[in-house]
């Protein structure tokens, strides 16, 4: 019995003192103030210290993520082209269709003989 209550002791002071290193790292948000006094441990660590934290994330991930090299060889892989090539190409057919309607329409209200009622032929997709 006192083996199972040593170890409940113990498994609560640790959940008490870890709730309470939690809520110190990341509250209050701003600093508090009693009289005049600022209490310590206000704000939190986290809040306080948001834009060095930042800072320091932002450089790692820009030095060692995302490298020059790296985007690089990302942009310029046969994926990235594929994509690049199959939207250009439909973007190129869109315009392509749109001008040939609006060719159609504009020779047909021109009322030349040889242009009315001669269908525009379909695109090879």
């Amino acid at each position: 019995m006192k083996i199972i209550l040593t170890g409940l002791v113990g498994a609560l002071i640790g959940y008490v003192t870890n709730w309470l290193a939690i809520k110190m790292l990341f509250r209050p948000y701003k600093e508090v103030r009693i009289k005049g006094i600022k209490i310590p441990f206000t704000p939190g660590l986290i809040p306080k210290e948001k834009a060095r934290i930042a800072r320091s994330v932002g450089k790692g991930i820009g030095d060692h993520l995302l490298t020059e090299e790296t985007i690089q060889e990302h942009l310029c892989g046969k994926k990235v082209d594929n994509a690049i090539r199959t939207w250009v190409n439909i973007k190129i057919k869109e315009l392509i269709e749109i001008d040939f309607v609006n060719l159609q329409k504009n020779l047909e209200l021109t009322g030349l003989p040889w242009t009315s009622g001669r269908p525009i032929p379909e695109l090879k997709k």
